[in-house]
């Protein structure tokens, strides 16, 4: 979900001083977080990765590991993959978004402060 978040705001381009602060501080940390998941998913394939005579990691097609314990591996990854992350978005209130935010709501929703505003609708007569 992470990389969706980042994806829809690497996206973003409004105006607002404070607005495009929030992006570029949520941009931060959710790289951090990515970073971290990355780092230690590259310490498993380090693990269970097949090595040649010299050390290295054997590459298959310029981009995957050959594993040596495909289950023990699967089991650290799948753990890895559900571990929940607690991060700390820069807030903002729902009046300080850009008027024409439209569909890029989606990646923007996690940093406000409060709940949208409920939709009126119209009684009938």
């Amino acid at each position: 979900m992470a990389n969706e978040i980042l994806a829809n705001l690497n996206n973003c381009n409004f105006e607002g001083t404070k607005f495009n602060y929030a992006i570029s501080k949520n941009k931060i940390e959710l790289r951090r977080v990515l970073e971290a998941y990355y780092e230690t998913a590259k310490g498993i394939g380090e693990k269970y990765g097949e090595k040649d005579e010299k050390g290295n990691l054997i590459i298959i097609d310029g981009k995957r590991l050959q594993i040596t314990d495909v289950k023990k591996y699967d089991k650290e990854m799948e753990v890895i993959g559900n571990e929940e992350v607690e991060i700390e978005f820069y807030k903002l209130d729902f009046s300080e978004l850009p008027k024409n935010i439209g569909n890029q709501m989606d990646g923007i929703i996690y940093f406000l402060n409060e709940e949208l505003p409920e939709a009126k609708v119209a009684k009938k007569k």
